[in-house]
């Protein structure tokens, strides 16, 4: 008999930058870049600059899509 087990750990709702860089695949200087062009808008917690994922996924899904034949 199978049993199905959920899993409780909440899910991540916002990340560090270092986080970000990592998961999105940009520097930290483009990530602080894409913040001061409104592109992504990070939040602060005390100190701390987090970004949301659902910012963060939003940003990715407004990017272009490669054209065929473009390097």
């Amino acid at each position: 008999m199978a049993s199905t087990v959920k899993s409780t750990a909440p899910q991540r709702r916002a990340m560090s930058v270092r986080d970000f860089c990592t998961e999105y695949g940009v520097s930290r200087s483009k990530a602080y870049e894409l913040f001061r062009e409104g592109a992504v808008r990070p939040v602060k917690l005390g100190v701390k600059t987090l970004i949301r994922v659902d910012e963060a996924e939003a940003w990715l899904a407004s990017l272009p899509e490669r054209q065929e034949g473009a390097q």
